[in-house]
């Protein structure tokens, strides 16, 4: 089960979820209280009770220490800014990852400096002075060396608890003495054998989310532009049996389907809502000024985009172009991705892609 029991001189329990519920310790010892989303509710140490709040998209909204109330904002799955005795800290992270650039406090711009990873090596002020520097182990625990401001941020995507020593990172919660979260992972088998892994390599390797690392992910975004283009492959076969344009349509349709149903469930939760607002919404409905009514239907006669007979009638495609259009993933998206289209249609042996 891949439950760690005992690592030098601390020793684990767990309940029947997989949870780690217990730290035995001969100065830090803890016990932790779970939901039934696994999510950690309360913990128990030494100084007292921490007990921590989350949204209804799984986020934590809140924590509750010896220290007083944090409340966080948020901005999708990253951290806007957090709200403490009447202050606000904000961050500013680098679109598309969750490596931070600028910390706002006190009204003061500070700068990050990272590593290769988008670890923090240390905090400037806007004179360049040093103000927060730490050096770490290979498991992401930091040795704080110069600390006249506080910084959380640590892994992409993972905030330093104190009151705890674990780090935050979104659906699960890392310790970086064993660089191991102290759940398992809500994907299943999908985020690995090892349902406590962060990632296979720590010093290459990223899992903002907690869910599956970064080069996990880019493989099955690969392999979904890959099964998208294999298509091509089975028009060519269904050609050479005879079978006409109209059934060829119905079936590469279906599979298109089939397709993004298979890698929406290996897709993490906080991608899917953003692959959702982008996608599907957009599709089915025209925004328009809230003040006058927000949304208004669009006329797909599907939610999940529209059928054969919608894109007949109201596009006028023929069966032939549905039929090629669900064997196309677009490359100008698939580039977005990362992906090089012609590279992954080398592999199947189909033809380059006309610029």
């Amino acid at each position: 089960q891949d439950r760690l029991t005992r690592y030098h001189d601390h020793s684990y329990q767990y309940d029947a979820s997989g949870n780690q519920t217990v730290v035995i310790h001969p100065q830090h010892s803890q016990r932790r209280e779970f939901n039934g989303f696994n999510q950690l509710l309360s913990l128990s140490h030494k100084d007292g009770l921490s007990r921590y709040e989350y949204d209804a998209l799984g986020r934590r909204s809140a924590k509750i220490t010896s220290q007083g109330r944090i409340d966080y904002l948020w901005d999708g799955d990253k951290l806007l800014g957090e709200y403490q005795n009447g202050d606000f800290s904000w961050y500013i992270f680098e679109p598309g990852t969750h490596k931070p650039l600028f910390l706002i406090k006190n009204g003061e711009l500070y700068s990050y400096q990272l590593d290769q990873l988008g670890t923090p090596l240390s905090v400037t002020d806007s004179n360049n002075q040093i103000v927060w520097q730490a050096h770490y182990s290979s498991f992401g625990k930091a040795t704080v060396t110069v600390n006249q401001i506080d910084n959380p941020i640590r892994f992409q995507g993972q905030y330093y608890d104190e009151e705890s020593g674990l780090h935050y990172n979104h659906f699960r919660y890392y310790d970086p003495t064993t660089g191991r979260f102290i759940s398992q992972d809500p994907i299943g088998l999908l985020g690995g054998i090892n349902h406590y892994q962060y990632a296979p390599n720590h010093i290459n390797w990223v899992d903002p989310l907690g869910l599956v690392c970064k080069e996990e992910l880019q493989a099955i975004r690969r392999n979904y532009v890959k099964d998208i283009y294999s298509l091509e492959l089975e028009i060519d076969e269904l050609r050479k049996f005879g079978e006409d344009w109209d059934s060829i349509a119905e079936i590469m349709h279906l599979k298109r389907r089939e397709i993004g149903i298979k890698y929406k469930s290996l897709t993490p939760f906080t991608k899917r809502l953003a692959i959702y607002a982008r996608n599907i919404l957009p599709k089915s409905w025209t925004f328009v000024s809230p003040l006058i009514g927000g949304m208004e239907p669009q006329g797909y006669d599907s939610i999940y985009g529209p059928s054969i007979n919608w894109l007949k009638t109201n596009k006028g495609y023929s069966s032939e172009q549905i039929a090629r259009k669900a064997a196309d993933p677009n490359k100008v998206i698939t580039r977005k991705l990362g992906i090089e289209p012609n590279e992954v249609r080398e592999e199947l042996g189909l033809p380059p892609l006309k610029e």
